[in-house]
């Protein structure tokens, strides 16, 4: 409360409702289940539906299992009513609802294993064990991802006009990789700019709260990095409530050069007495762009609007 309620300011992002947004997208419920299928690989999908249906309250009266049961569906639920506002969400969002449901699913699925149908019974064990099979293959394959990119690099093809990274299409953890190869550039510029005839010591900014800590952890020192996001249009974030920072104290940073690593837009232009021409920073592996950035010198800060982002 004394910070402006600002974890609902980050969350109403994720919900789509901010500035008085209005829309509905009539697909997100479609999409939003879509989703969820693909992710639990469709088979633990429908298993954690059955297990909501054959536990539900008004057919239960355990507490222990309505306990489960009002911890798993309700947060469900209530991501798939916001579905209708942000078009489907994030896949990851609801992930809380599993953690109980998976009990009950589990419970659900060891009664199929006693059931007095052998079609009933061969056909939910052959399930199990096929997509736990096919489950750990893929943790295998994530966290192992070395062992799988040459053949996604194959998959993928090379880069062209439309895909400048078509490798992100197949490897969801591309977006893990390549912050040593962003922090050694931002580290580069550093070092110019100190070894001027002036010497500088810069600002590091990024221009949306996923970067920041990122870039700070990865270059040499950890130094401070800022979030101008705010003013760019990002959901609010904790870097917006560390003071002082560039958005909300520009006097602070008065005249001083920065390295911004993102996208620059007339906001960014328009808050500098000089912006030089990005570099651009390219993640790759196996011969395939992974990742990219643009790194730029800005100078003569002169303050950005504070309160342009996305709020209620």
């Amino acid at each position: 409360m004394q910070h402006e309620w600002i974890t609902l300011r980050h969350a109403q992002g994720h919900a789509g409702i901010e500035n008085g947004n209005l829309s509905i997208r009539w697909t997100g419920p479609l999409a939003y289940l879509g989703l969820q299928f693909a992710v639990l690989l469709g088979y633990w999908f429908v298993a954690w539906a059955g297990a909501m249906a054959a536990h539900h309250p008004w057919r239960e009266n355990r507490p222990e299992i309505r306990y489960l049961w009002f911890f798993s569906f309700p947060m469900f639920l209530f991501f798939g009513v916001f579905s209708v506002k942000n078009g489907g969400g994030e896949p990851n969002w609801p992930i809380a609802a599993y953690l109980s449901g998976a009990v009950l699913t589990a419970a659900w699925l060891a009664k199929l294993l006693k059931s007095p149908s052998p079609m009933l019974r061969r056909a939910t064990l052959t399930c199990v064990g096929v997509f736990a099979a096919i489950g750990l293959l893929m943790t295998v394959a994530v966290h192992h991802g070395r062992i799988a990119r040459p053949l996604l690099a194959q998959l993928a093809g090379p880069p062209t006009e439309q895909r400048a990274m078509p490798m992100r299409r197949f490897d969801p953890t591309s977006r893990l990789r390549g912050w040593r190869t962003l922090a050694i550039a931002v580290d580069k510029l550093r070092d110019e700019l100190r070894n001027e005839p002036e010497p500088i010591e810069p600002i590091i900014a990024a221009s949306g709260w996923t970067l920041p800590g990122e870039i700070g952890f990865y270059c040499k020192g950890q130094p401070a990095v800022f979030s101008i996001g705010l003013a760019l249009g990002d959901r609010h974030s904790q870097y917006d409530l560390w003071r002082p920072n560039p958005v909300a104290d520009p006097a602070e940073y008065a005249g001083r050069t920065f390295i911004f690593v993102g996208a620059q837009g007339d906001a960014v232009r328009s808050a500098f007495d000089q912006v030089e021409a990005p570099r651009e920073v390219t993640h790759w592996e196996f011969g395939q762009p992974i990742a990219r950035w643009n790194v730029t010198v800005c100078r003569g800060y002169k303050g950005l609007p504070p309160r342009s982002g996305r709020s209620f």
